[in-house]
């Protein structure tokens, strides 16, 4: 063809665009985490938070610019009674963890009906994005806080950067085709083994300057978020599906939207925390 275009352009094009794009958001969340006050990071953090609410409810069909920022409203209203109150940090994870407990059930089991509808839809990703908004900035001021922050989120990029990289190379066997058919099992094992084998190296180096938790449950508590971090980034995918929407937005050149980026931690986030506090981590 005459003007048949230059495809392998076109793509590296996308790819520098990919990249430039997550090495920016990574500087801009480093600066962020490491040298806001508490207050300046819970409003960094919220802002990604809002950002990722207004595409939830874009996700649910609601166009309405009013009733978006009605929502937005009610979402930082929701914070600042959290904030007030003071509840208990193993309450809020708790609710947190059974609001994922009922979207995942709804997402590999349930096929229609009211954890379908779209005002279950709106109210189940209100509260999400609430408690992850207040973990976020619990687990910040927490001993070693910002480092903790980092080491959830190293977890769920390795179990990204795994899955991708083998699920490329020697995935075959699909884990949910119905859902999101690009997953497979193959790709699922790469990014668990990924995170082991991070887990044990880091493990190696920290523990020669202070005591650690043992391997075994260094592995255990890494391992399960990161397999739980999958079902975050399926039940997106089956949102997406319900309205046939391919990203959540396009606000990030290369990535999508905001949501498309944290849905894996919005779920491996409570359990995350949950195991910290079994292992008594943090007094609390």
């Amino acid at each position: 063809m005459l003007f048949q275009p230059d495809i392998s352009k076109t793509n590296r094009g996308a790819l520098k665009a990919r990249v430039l794009t997550a090495l920016l958001l990574l500087a801009l969340f480093l600066l962020a985490l490491f040298y806001l006050p508490d207050n300046g990071w819970l409003i960094f953090i919220g802002a990604v938070i809002l950002l990722a609410w207004d595409e939830w409810l874009r996700l649910t069909r609601l166009e309405s610019i009013r009733a978006r920022l009605a929502g937005a409203a009610l979402l930082c209203v929701l914070l600042i009674a959290m904030l007030w109150i003071r509840p208990l940090v193993s309450s809020v994870v708790v609710t947190a963890l059974c609001v994922w407990l009922v979207l995942l059930i709804a997402t590999f089991i349930v096929n229609d009906g009211f954890l379908w509808s779209r005002t279950f839809r709106r109210l189940s990703g209100l509260i999400v994005l609430t408690l992850t908004w207040w973990m976020l900035g619990w687990l910040r001021t927490q001993w070693y806080g910002a480092w903790w922050v980092l080491g959830f989120l190293c977890i769920i990029w390795l179990a990204d950067i795994g899955a991708y990289f083998v699920g490329r190379s020697f995935g075959k066997h699909k884990l949910a085709p119905s859902i999101s058919p690009g997953k497979t099992i193959e790709g699922v094992f790469g990014g668990l083994l990924l995170v082991a084998m991070v887990s044990m190296v880091v493990h190696l180096i920290v523990q020669h300057y202070f005591s650690v938790l043992p391997v075994v449950w260094l592995l255990l508590s890494t391992l399960l978020v990161a397999l739980v971090s999958v079902g975050g980034d399926l039940y997106e995918s089956r949102l997406k599906r319900l309205e046939a929407i391919k990203d959540s937005g396009n606000i990030l050149p290369g990535h999508g939207g905001i949501l498309d980026r944290i849905d894996s931690a919005l779920v491996g986030l409570p359990v995350f925390v949950f195991a910290t506090l079994r292992l008594g981590i943090f007094s609390v």
